[in-house]
């Protein structure tokens, strides 16, 4: 269960508050009885930061490795990196 604070505590109490985040979950903090913000550690920000974080399409990684690398270096043979054909393939009946 999260623990609430109001603003008034949070201020009186905010260095111990610090390190109730640092090794519990995190605070929420309220005004007038409605939460308003919450305090969290760095570890579960930067946690929820990497969820947010548009995750690259898989051409864009691909031509990143292919750029960064030389397959020469990697000792992986060269055609395991050709491309499929664009074609859509056969048509359906349905």
């Amino acid at each position: 269960m999260t623990k609430k604070y109001s603003i008034a505590e949070a201020r009186q109490h905010f260095a111990a508050l610090v390190h109730e985040v640092e090794d519990e979950e995190p605070v929420e903090i309220t005004r007038r009885g409605e939460a308003v913000a919450v305090l969290l550690s760095m570890e579960a920000y930067q946690r929820i930061q990497r969820m947010l974080i548009p995750k690259q399409n898989f051409w864009t990684a691909y031509e990143q490795v292919r750029q960064a690398h030389q397959l020469a270096d990697l000792d992986i043979e060269p055609e395991i990196f050709q491309v499929r054909s664009a074609d859509p393939g056969r048509e359906t009946p349905w």
